[in-house]
């Protein structure tokens, strides 16, 4: 294992094997641990190792060690796959998985530590965490020894056979949409710009990894698909079953089917028009650090989205109480709408049946997790900034992470939203340049999205007036100028929990459409009706049914009046 330092990009790369263990190593190694369940008896294991993959994936910071460790278990997990894989399963291979289990547990631990704690801690008990990574990897050896096994499967290899396989994949894509297999046109009654003669699809990003399926970023013509590629067993099954349900289902929220494969193509295949840009994620976390009102507009879009696609889902007999949030993926097209992949036709039921059977639950479960995701990427991609800075000047070395003249500009336009009542500390601090406006940096990159809806049987609140809401909401805000104004504010310093730095903005949503925008420090902004000068941490309710919004530090109490509870349509 070696460590590189790359000068000013901001990134530490470190490999093995001569192998970048990057966010697109991690994705690999998830695909090959997903091999793993095809040995029943390790099925925990190689959920456990998903898991910790997946923090990984969306850890605000990957260190060395976590990677180290992470990469070293999902080599373990395939090496025993494969050695298994020839073998009959007795009782002491049983007891010796439970090993295995307990192993991956403490190390699950150990990567939640290393991922979600602040570079304070990183630094200053490197020497603990470096006794307590060996531990772990003679552990994960001793256990290895039990299987009699010695060598584990180098990451290259990993790699290299996923490489192939990937290559092969996208080899039958292609020869499936160029020859006998050339693709039938579900729409014909529907003008439409690819031909049988003219359909050229060029497979690009590998999305999503699941039992049985993949989905793929492409491109047919130039133009934004989705490609669902159907593999083992029962790939023809399930091609069909999908094809079956789908090739009817209309709706602007849901992947709308295009093109078919061949049924005697090697590799099923389901083409989708809906000028996909990007995951759900990627798109809101992209329009977190733009402010507050982007971020709810975003939220907003996914949200009313999806509650609309469900309901469709819900009439056309899907039992949402008994399906997984595994079996969808979310999207978002050209027109920032949200586009929903339904994945497990075939596999509907799939946990064990809520007791809300509106589709509430799923919902609020799907909006929380991409929510969550969203947080974490911001949030990585601001301290991947932010923490290269705090490192800089605890070292205090020539071999920076990024340079001071590169961010000299960044930093100065930052300084000034330093309230004055802190001048005397800044000046006190005029010595550590980096250290002062790393505070002011992260308190404008802490912008968090969070779901608070609760279904539930009873609930007099359905899916579509979810959607209704969510879209008179951002309909009223998109006729206003609001979003033209730029207001400055002053920031305070404040102590939170042990840490003095930052102002916490969260955008809450519900099922009641809550919408709070709060700080955790003093903001002041003038009122947009009467002029007077608002104190953060103060709100005001306005009520219009069952919608509430809550919004503090932008309007005073005579705003909430003279809006006359209407707030999202007259208000803003």
């Amino acid at each position: 294992m070696k460590i590189t330092r790359r000068k000013n990009l901001g990134r530490r790369i470190i490999e093995e094997d001569s192998v970048d263990l990057s966010i697109v190593t991690i994705d690999i190694l998830k695909a090959a641990a997903t091999t793993a369940t095809t040995i029943p008896v390790l099925g925990s294991a190689a959920g456990i190792v998903s898991c910790i993959l997946q923090q990984i994936s969306q850890a605000q910071q990957n260190t060395e060690l976590s990677l180290k460790i992470t990469t070293r278990c999902a080599r373990a997990l395939i090496t025993i796959s494969e050695h298994l894989d020839t073998l009959e399963i007795t009782p002491a291979i049983l007891n010796n998985i439970k090993y295995l289990v307990a192993d991956l547990h403490e190390v699950q631990g150990f990567v939640d530590k290393e991922t979600n704690s602040n570079i304070f801690y990183l630094i200053l008990f490197a020497r603990k965490r470096a006794q307590r990574l060996q531990d772990l990897q003679l552990r994960v050896q001793d256990t290895m020894a039990l299987f009699q096994i010695t060598t584990l499967i180098t990451l290259r290899d990993i790699v290299q056979h996923h490489s192939s396989s990937l290559e092969s994949g996208i080899l039958e894509i292609r020869d499936a949409v160029s020859g006998q297999g050339r693709p039938q046109r579900m729409l014909k009654d529907e003008p439409d710009s690819w031909t049988d003669e003219e359909f050229d699809i060029v497979p690009e990003e590998e999305l999503l990894v699941r039992n049985g399926l993949r989905l793929h970023s492409a491109k047919v013509n130039g133009k934004c698909v989705v490609v669902k590629v159907f593999e083992g067993e029962h790939a023809l099954k399930n091609y069909r079953a999908t094809v079956e349900f789908e090739k009817h289902l209309l709706h602007p929220h849901l992947l709308r089917l295009k093109h078919i494969s061949r049924t005697n193509t090697p590799t099923p295949f389901i083409v989708y028009h809906q000028d996909v840009q990007a995951t759900a994620e990627r798109v809101i976390a992209a329009a977190i650090p733009l402010g507050i009102f982007s971020t709810f507009v975003a939220g907003a879009q996914l949200a009313s989205g999806i509650a609309s696609a469900l309901s469709h889902l819900h009439l056309r007999g899907i039992p949402l109480h008994s399906v997984g949030i595994e079996n969808f993926t979310i999207f978002m097209n050209g027109a920032n709408k949200a586009i929903l992949s339904f994945d497990g036709i075939w596999n509907s039921v799939s946990v064990a049946c809520r007791q809300d059977d509106t589709g509430l639950d799923v919902l609020g479960e799907l909006c929380r997790q991409t929510f969550n995701v969203a947080n974490k990427i911001s949030s990585k991609n601001a301290n991947l900034f932010c923490c290269g800075q705090l490192s800089a000047s605890v070292n205090d070395t020539d071999d920076t992470l990024v340079h001071a003249d590169e961010s000299e500009s960044l930093f100065i336009s930052n300084v000034e939203l330093v309230d004055t009542a802190d001048k005397e500390r800044t000046n006190r601090a005029s010595g550590e340049f980096y250290a002062v406006t790393v505070v002011v940096i992260l308190s404008s990159a802490h912008r968090k999205l969070a779901w608070q809806g609760t279904g539930g049987t009873g609930s007099s609140v359905t899916l579509d007036d979810i959607s209704f809401h969510f879209k008179n909401a951002l309909s009223s805000l998109s006729s206003t100028s609001y979003f033209s104004k730029d207001r400055a504010r002053s920031i305070r310093f404040q102590t939170v929990g042990e840490y003095e730095e930052f102002q916490l903005e969260k955008v809450t949503f519900g099922r009641v459409l809550s919408g709070y925008l709060a700080g955790t420090v003093s903001l002041h902004e003038n009122c947009m009706i009467c002029g007077e000068d608002i104190e953060g941490g103060l709100g005001y309710r306005c009520k219009e049914g069952e919608g509430t919004l809550v919004i503090s530090n932008r309007v005073c109490k005579c705003k909430a009046e003279a809006a006359g509870g209407r707030f999202w349509s007259d208000s803003l």
